[in-house]
C-alpha cells in the first residue's frame, strides 16, 4: 500500500469514527427534544385542566350572583311595594 493510499485509508477511519460519534450524539439530543416536548405537553395539560376548573367556579360565582341578584330584585320589590 502507498503512502497516499494509507493516507487516505486513515482519513477514511477517522471520517467514519467522527461519523458515527456524531449519529450518536444527534441520537441522545433528539431523546432530549422528545422528553422536552412530552414535558411541555403535559405541563401544558395541567395549565388546561386548571384553567377550566377556573372557569367553572366562575361560572358557578356567576349564577350564584345572577340568584343573588334575582333574590334582591324581589325583596326591593317587596318592599316597595309594602311601603306603599
Amino acid at each position: 500500500m502507498g503512502f497516499v493510499e494509507q493516507i487516505v485509508t486513515e482519513q477514511k477511519t477517522a471520517f467514519e469514527a467522527r461519523e458515527k460519534q456524531l449519529q450518536q450524539e444527534l441520537s441522545i439530543v433528539k431523546s432530549a427534544v422528545t422528553r422536552v416536548e412530552k414535558d411541555m405537553a403535559d405541563a401544558l395539560a395541567s395549565k388546561n385542566s386548571e384553567i377550566e376548573g377556573l372557569l367553572s367556579s366562575l361560572d358557578s360565582l356567576n349564577k350564584q350572583a345572577a340568584t343573588s341578584e334575582g333574590k334582591l330584585a324581589s325583596l326591593q320589590s317587596k318592599l316597595g311595594t309594602e311601603a306603599r
